[in-house]
């Protein structure tokens, strides 16, 4: 018998988060708080990917208050490459198993 293994949604809490005043953002105990008062989320969820997604809410944070939007984008950027190295792989490996 398999067994699923949930992958936290570390980016949504992250943006939720960064959303939120820095008072939630302090400690992890106001983090916990702030994320379970929206009850968007199951708690589980939550709890297990609280410090990912406390160091990814501080990325978010100083991103936005940036001046320099290109740094945003070279992100965006380099999401859209890694995901076309990706799929240049599947269409590879299709080409080779077929």
């Amino acid at each position: 018998m398999s067994q699923r293994v949930r992958i936290p949604p570390v980016e949504p809490l992250a943006r939720r988060l960064a959303r939120k005043p820095s008072a939630a953002r302090a400690s992890r105990g106001a983090a916990l708080a702030a994320l379970k008062a929206d009850a968007e989320f199951p708690d589980i969820d939550i709890e297990d990917s609280i410090d990912l997604v406390l160091s990814r809410a501080a990325q978010l944070v100083v991103a936005a208050a940036s001046d320099r939007p290109w740094a945003v984008r070279l992100g965006h950027a380099r999401d859209l490459v890694s995901f076309c190295v990706l799929a240049a792989f599947v269409v590879y490996a299709w080409g080779v198993l077929s």
